[in-house]
């Protein structure tokens, strides 16, 4: 990088990057980065992050500017002014959700299990579709806006965190694959540590076919593998989907355990995975119907009465344990309450 030596304050420094500082003259509209205020060499492209004032008259901007394709990140008082700042570091993506940070996952504890959930952005607000089968009812009511991730202070860092997420596995797949390997290991150490049992819900809020995502070669496997769960046999992975295929005809690994879920399209769909000893969820409108479908061991899915075992979905969120050829009871969470699709059911 060139440098160009400037007299500001009576003092003399240079414009450009010395190791992990950089430093140079704003524009106007503080987009570019110029060499000084004089000659106008531009070095480096930049862009307001956030500003707060000094006082009634003047303010202070944070601005981060990228030099050959190297981020720094500094503050300065405004257009037309010098700035100065030092490299950015990287970001660090987490993946895997604190086990208590899900009340429900969190009812694992008195099974003797330690679960871990993975939040993407679901349907395709990370501009990237993550729920192939989604319908209009599941989409209205989804529960990515429930709990911490609604509320006011904490949502929209958590609903941006999700973003980030699901844009690393869409763009760098193989880094975002290794990194969730590395996660799973060390989430299967927490547990053993803690003498519990390790499950991992890897579509927390997405619909992603993880069984068929290969992983590559990292500091945990030196071999590709097909799967995170053929790297972890001894965690018990568990998900739901509104893709019947993957019950129906797919093979999934011994340790990955999928629950149907039902939504107003998709009755037919849900009817065959019960024929065939898979699992199905449905979620009622108040918890006085859950109650009465357990007691009546029968339901109608899209107009057919399907007699079955029912067992209330909202003591756990572990499905696997649930005996083969059931129905899960859920009570209707968050905006679902106000559905009127059908994909929340009502009862009598």
């Amino acid at each position: 990088m060139t440098v160009s030596l400037n007299v500001k304050y009576g003092k003399l420094f240079t414009c450009g990057v010395d190791g992990d500082a950089a430093q140079g003259w704003l524009d106007g509209s503080m987009s570019i980065l110029y060499s000084d205020s004089y000659s106008k060499f531009p070095i480096g492209v930049a862009h307001v992050v956030k500003s707060w004032p000094v006082d009634a008259d003047s303010m202070i901007y944070q601005v981060d500017v990228t030099i050959d394709g190297k981020l720094y990140t500094g503050r300065t008082l405004g257009p037309n002014s010098f700035w100065r700042g030092k490299a950015k570091k990287p970001e660090v993506i987490t993946l895997l959700s604190r086990a208590d940070g899900n009340p429900k996952l969190a009812k694992g504890l008195d099974r003797g299990v330690l679960s871990f959930p993975l939040h993407l952005a679901p349907a395709d607000l990370s501009g990237h579709e993550v729920c192939p089968k989604r319908s209009p009812g599941c989409s209205a009511a989804c529960l990515n806006t429930a709990g911490r991730g609604g509320m006011s202070g904490s949502g929209p860092v958590i609903q941006a965190a999700r973003k980030r997420r699901t844009n690393w596995y869409f763009t760098d797949r193989v880094s975002f694959m290794i990194a969730l390997n590395a996660e799973i290991a060390r989430a299967a150490r927490q547990a053993i540590g803690r003498n519990l049992d390790c499950a991992i819900r890897l579509n927390a809020t997405s619909d992603v076919p993880w069984h068929r995502i290969p992983v590559g070669r990292s500091k945990i496997s030196s071999n590709n593998a097909p799967n995170v769960m053929a790297l972890h046999p001894n965690v018990q992975f568990y998900d739901y989907t509104k893709v019947a295929k993957r019950i129906l005809t797919e093979i999934l690994p011994p340790n990955y355990h999928l629950t149907f879920s039902l939504s107003e399209n998709n009755a037919a769909d849900a009817r065959d995975v019960l024929a065939h000893g898979g699992n199905v969820t449905i979620v009622l409108r108040t918890r006085a119907m859950v109650e009465l479908a357990i007691s009546r061991g029968e339901i109608m899915i899209g107009g057919v009465l399907v007699r079955a075992p029912i067992v209330d979905g909202d003591e756990t969120d572990l499905r696997y344990l649930d005996p083969p050829g059931s129905i899960v009871a859920l009570k209707a969470k968050g905006k679902a309450k106000y559905d009127q699709t059908g994909f929340v059911v009502d009862i009598m």
